[in-house]
């Protein structure tokens, strides 16, 4: 199974990132849009593992405190459009202490630096001038989930395993 850690976007925060998508589908960006049902946070990508129970036990060893994000910005990693929060000392904290367990369990996982943005559009195609509107909201984040990908013709399809 290819598995990662996510903390899903409350419903009024997949709102306003919809708003965002549709601001710059005006604007003329092109390119793969992300599905609202699969907005969230990757917290660790641990791809293909089959350490489901190693993961869980982490994950229900940890409750996650109640966190509200300040989405602000908005930019970019090559063809990758995202937006993303203010920084949060208490996710950030939250997302060491998770990848120090996955550790401590023997579950690897990409260590990359954490960096919490929300992914709107892929093979992004932008037109000569685009002006990339920013978001301005706030999202309270609830709980985490453990989430598995699947790779299809038309992207990914993300469900949760628990």
């Amino acid at each position: 199974m290819r598995l990662f850690i996510a903390l899903p976007l409350c419903e009024a925060a997949v709102h306003q990132a919809e708003k965002i998508q549709e601001k710059w589908k005006e604007s003329g960006m092109q390119g793969n849009w992300v599905p609202s049902e699969n907005f969230h946070l990757t917290l660790a990508f641990i791809g293909e593992s089959d350490q489901t129970a190693a993961i869980l036990h982490v994950l229900n060893s940890m409750a996650l405190p109640p966190i509200t994000l300040d989405f602000d910005k908005a930019g970019h990693f090559d063809d990758l459009y995202w937006i993303a929060p203010k920084p949060s000392e208490t996710l950030n904290e939250y997302v060491y202490q998770l990848r120090s367990q996955l550790k401590k369990a023997g579950v690897a996982f990409d260590e990359k630096a954490f960096k919490a943005h929300l992914t709107l559009v892929r093979k992004a195609q932008v037109p000569e001038g685009f002006e990339l509107a920013q978001p301005n909201f706030k999202a309270s984040l609830s709980h985490v989930a453990l989430m598995e990908s699947n790779l299809e013709k038309g992207g990914a399809k993300y469900s949760v395993v628990k």
